[in-house]
């Protein structure tokens, strides 16, 4: 596998509301991306975006997904996508992008090298979602690397515990490789990739995380 660090992009993230079968709210166009640069002098952490945001805490990846569970445990309905509900939830603030009114987000180092991401997008009261980036320097143009986040089977199964209804939906031919989780109108799009030269199914990885809901009149047509 060719790896090189390069400028990360949210392509296939707003491609990936694409892959849904259920028509989201989430299905616009997210937030500009965050740009990785050098760290700044005389810091401990790995890397550091070209943004004056406030830096999260450096967390280890089990922090990361325990605050990620908590994030999905704490949103039972749409009511839920508000800011004070998720930093009450992942125990972190979460800070307004220079430049952007619909995004609010943190962003922190972890003990394991790559970067977390919760981001709350808000374009309407309707048209709402929460994302989870996890952020890696030697991801190749497919979004592969060697840096493994965290299993997918891990948190297929914790959401699967949690009364989610669960399908495959993979698209080879495009390189969407997602499973997607409904309980009622909410909905969890998960991403992977692979930290393998060869695409072994059984073991992949964490690219990112979105939960949103059906759109209100769809879910009524649907039911």
């Amino acid at each position: 596998m060719e790896m090189r660090a390069s400028a990360l992009t949210f392509t296939a993230c707003l491609l990936l509301a694409s892959c849904s079968g259920l028509p989201v709210a989430a299905a616009g166009a997210g937030p500009a991306p965050e740009r990785v640069g050098p760290p700044q002098a005389g810091t401990a952490t790995t890397s550091e975006p070209d943004s004056p945001l406030p830096r999260g805490p450096v967390l280890t990846p089990e922090q990361v997904w325990d605050k990620l569970l908590a994030m999905i445990d704490a949103i039972g309905q749409r009511e839920d996508l508000n800011q004070q509900n998720i930093e009450r939830a992942i125990g972190l603030k979460l800070h307004k992008r220079p430049g952007e009114t619909h995004s609010n987000l943190v962003i922190g180092d972890t003990t394991a090298g790559w970067l977390y991401v919760f981001d709350l997008v808000a374009h309407t009261d309707s048209d709402i979602s929460a994302w989870f980036r996890p952020r890696r320097l030697d991801m190749d143009a497919g979004r592969n690397s060697p840096t493994c986040t965290w299993r997918t089977e891990k948190l297929r199964a914790a959401l699967r515990e949690r009364g989610f209804d669960e399908e495959s939906r993979i698209f080879t031919d495009r390189s969407y490789f997602n499973w997607q989780y409904t309980r009622g109108p909410m909905v969890v799009d998960v991403r992977y990739y692979f930290d393998q030269e060869h695409l072994d199914y059984t073991s992949t990885c964490i690219d990112s995380v979105l939960v949103s809901f059906v759109i209100p009149e769809f879910y009524k047509d649907a039911t």
